[in-house]
């Protein structure tokens, strides 16, 4: 078309939309406009669909790699476990320990009425517990620093009780039933030292 033929026709299209309905005009923009946005919405559906495809196909890959390679292998686990292992008492070495727990109450001057005992080991018989009750006599510090060096001189050993009492209020002696866990390595625990 020539230059001539486009005037012409912009002229015609002027007087259109002078003559014409404003509903009919723009029912006719609508006409003109609403394929090329159907066919944007198109293309883009597509561009859309062509990158979802792509993902879905990186994904298919991942998930075909075998999970060893994919997650690499950590040994933090294990290595905690050897620790654990290591610290905690051999169960055929549990007289150490007991020894310790008693004579720490000597050196502090406590009194030991009796001694209970009770040996507890799980069906898997990694990790096994010897409970140890004991009932004391004694002033309030000393019975805390009995509490404390047990603790601080066997980290397998755990305080699980602590009941006080005291006859009168201005007595100076507790009666204390102090429960005392010494945590074991059964026979056999896998990853411990011999």
């Amino acid at each position: 078309m020539t230059a001539f033929a486009w005037h012409g026709l912009a002229l015609r299209g002027a007087w259109f939309a002078h003559k014409a309905h404003p509903v009919s005009v723009i029912a006719a923009v609508a006409c003109l406009v609403a394929p090329l946005a159907w066919w944007g919405g198109v293309q883009r559906a597509r561009q859309h669909h062509d990158a979802l495809t792509v993902q879905l196909a990186q994904l298919r890959q991942d998930l075909a790699r075998p999970l060893a390679s994919a997650v690499p292998r950590v040994d933090a686990n294990e290595q905690n476990w050897r620790v654990l292992m290591n610290t905690l008492t051999p169960a055929s070495a549990l007289e150490s320990p007991v020894r310790g727990v008693l004579d720490i109450a000597r050196r502090a001057e406590l009194e030991v009425l009796r001694a209970d005992y009770r040996y507890e080991c799980q069906p898997v018989k990694w990790v096994c517990a010897y409970r140890i009750e004991l009932p004391l006599s004694g002033d309030y510090p000393a019975l805390r620093w009995y509490a404390e060096q047990v603790l601080a001189s066997w980290p397998q050993v755990s305080l699980d009780e602590l009941q006080f009492r005291r006859d009168a209020v201005d007595e100076s002696e507790v009666h204390v039933q102090m429960v005392f866990t010494v945590h074991l390595r059964g026979a056999g625990t896998p990853g411990a030292a011999p």
